[in-house]
């Protein structure tokens, strides 16, 4: 089952990150509903991967809030938002080289079970673990590589696999940032094509550069400048905005 719809799952009030004079982050305000695949854009340094940064609770905001589901999560560790619901890729690809696909994602599930930190796990468990591990593989397209080691993978594929682990979370707000970066054209069709039936199940938010991939599988679009929310809405009224046209677009 998918997520409510027309709930607001995400809102960030009069967020501000500053490193010394540097303002990364100015004023931004966002409500982000359920079920819904929102895009992030923005030239370099626009402050896309801040904003993640301070939504996953890596660097602590110089002012502002952060609601999860109406609960205040701006002061929380990362670990913390990971287990009520946020899970998050990165622009490097975070996998164990060394380890096969199926003990990636098996290693992620792990996390979630209450017995993850113990010596001994039931077998009970064992078997609800391999289940999960097994029906996330199926449904990214890597069950056939399920025995590879991850360093074999070519590079789509292991960008397939971290999403794959972070679903392992069990996230209610999946956060993917440049998740076609390095991929190849059709590498990029097919995780285009993987990210928009996962916004069936989970709600996204996307940090992309490629807008072909933006303007195909976003239902909003966020566009940010130098820290600041110049435009937000559809595709279609993304594309029309004027200043949107003159900052990011290049039009005078």
């Amino acid at each position: 089952m998918g997520p409510s719809k027309d709930s607001v799952l995400l809102e960030i009030r009069d967020l501000n990150k500053n490193f010394g004079k540097l303002q990364a982050i100015s004023d931004f305000n966002g409500k982000f509903e359920a079920g819904q695949l929102t895009s992030i854009i923005g030239q370099n340094g626009a402050g896309k991967t801040t904003l993640f940064n301070l939504i996953t609770g890596k660097f602590p905001p110089t002012k502002g809030q952060i609601f999860f589901k109406e609960k205040d999560i701006t002061a929380l560790s990362p670990h913390l938002i990971s287990r009520i619901g946020l899970a998050r890729s990165f622009q490097i690809s975070n996998v164990f080289l060394d380890l096969t696909v199926t003990e990636n994602v098996r290693l992620a599930s792990q996390s979630r079970f209450s017995q993850s930190t113990s010596l001994f796990i039931s077998k009970e468990s064992k078997g609800r673990l391999q289940f999960k591990t097994d029906e996330i593989l199926e449904r990214i397209g890597l069950a056939t590589d399920r025995d590879r080691l991850a360093r074999h993978l070519s590079h789509g594929d292991r960008r397939h696999l971290e999403i794959a682990m972070t679903l392992a979370l069990d996230p209610e707000l999946l956060l993917l940032d440049e998740p076609t970066s390095g991929l190849s054209p059709a590498e990029t069709i097919e995780t285009m094509n993987l990210i928009q039936e996962l916004s069936k199940h989970v709600t996204i938010l996307l940090i992309e550069h490629d807008m072909d991939v933006v303007m195909t599988i976003s239902k909003r679009i966020v566009v940010m400048d130098f820290g600041r929310k110049i435009a937000e809405g559809t595709p279609q009224e993304v594309e029309q905005n004027s200043e949107v046209r003159r900052v990011y677009l290049g039009d005078l």
